[in-house]
């Protein structure tokens, strides 16, 4: 898969410079320690297997509980806000949400999104600004103009979501990884599910399904890979985890989980299947 034209740095460096706006505007970082740790814990799991594993990324939990929302940023910076947290009920959930904003960044939506919205000629200016940037050189008051153009993509992303067919491969993508990584592929139906009954009662909630006309097709189109990907394989959904660490105020440590590493290899039909725990083959049950 071919990426955009504009330059990765480009995305970098309109991410590293609208973070801490987009941080601030969702109250700043969560202060609970162990909210981090496991945002981070399941985020690592998941980024393993995207198809820019080796890129620079960083989870964070955001403090907001007003707005249920996750978003990713051209730099790696992956976000979820409190308020979205609160309304999972599992990891694998978790796993779906930040996997979704993980394929994001893995495929360069952000740039495409950039590149689409700026037009080629932009492109080359900003980029020319952002070398010179990163030459040490001062930007022109032009050249600075122009990344404020790139910076002010990313928060109309945010609010409205990407292309459709971008959303629909982040649909895919999410899937995959946390299924790789060893979750219940069921909790990424369960996780839109939750979405679309929510929604657009929840405000921040509609950005999942606004850019598409059928929200029940984006559900039906993850079952169909489900059956057709994974057929009679389950992962974990670790909902006692979550709920102790979310709702119970436990730490990762206190859940023996901290040290826990790559999950197993488990063969089934039709190829290898990563697993967290203990991984069955039964038959489908819709």
């Amino acid at each position: 898969m071919s990426g955009p034209l504009i330059p990765l740095y480009v995305e970098v460096q309109s991410g590293d410079q609208i973070a801490p706006e987009l941080e601030r505007e969702f109250e700043g970082a969560e202060p609970e320690r162990r909210i981090q740790e496991y945002v981070n814990f399941v985020g690592q799991r998941v980024w393993r297997f995207n198809p820019r594993a080796d890129f620079q990324h960083k989870f964070t939990a955001l403090k907001s509980t007003k707005i249920p929302n996750a978003f990713a940023i051209g730099n790696g910076n992956v976000y979820i806000t409190r308020g979205l947290l609160n309304l999972l009920e599992d990891e694998a959930e978790l796993a779906e949400v930040i996997g979704h904003e993980v394929a994001h960044v893995g495929y360069r939506h952000i740039g495409y999104a950039i590149e689409q919205s700026l037009g080629i000629g932009m492109i080359l200016a900003v980029a020319e600004a952002i070398y010179s940037a990163r030459k040490g050189d001062t930007l022109t008051e032009r050249q600075q103009a122009l990344v404020n153009a790139a910076n002010s993509i990313i928060p109309s992303l945010i609010l409205n979501g990407y292309s459709r067919s971008h959303e629909y491969e982040a649909d895919s993508g999410g899937f995959e990884f946390m299924t790789k990584a060893g979750y219940d592929p069921q909790g990424a139906v369960r996780v839109f599910r939750k979405f679309q009954k929510l929604s657009p009662d929840v405000k921040g909630l509609e950005v999942f399904f606004q850019s598409h006309p059928n929200a029940s097709r984006r559900i039906d189109e993850l079952q169909s890979e489900i059956n057709k990907k994974y057929p009679g394989v389950t992962g974990e959904a670790y909902r006692d985890r979550y709920q102790a660490i979310m709702k119970g105020g436990s730490s990762l440590q206190e859940t023996g989980s901290a040290g826990e590493g790559l999950p197993t290899l488990v063969y089934v039909a039709g190829g290898v299947v990563l697993a967290g725990g203990v991984v069955a083959a039964i038959k489908w049950l819709l």
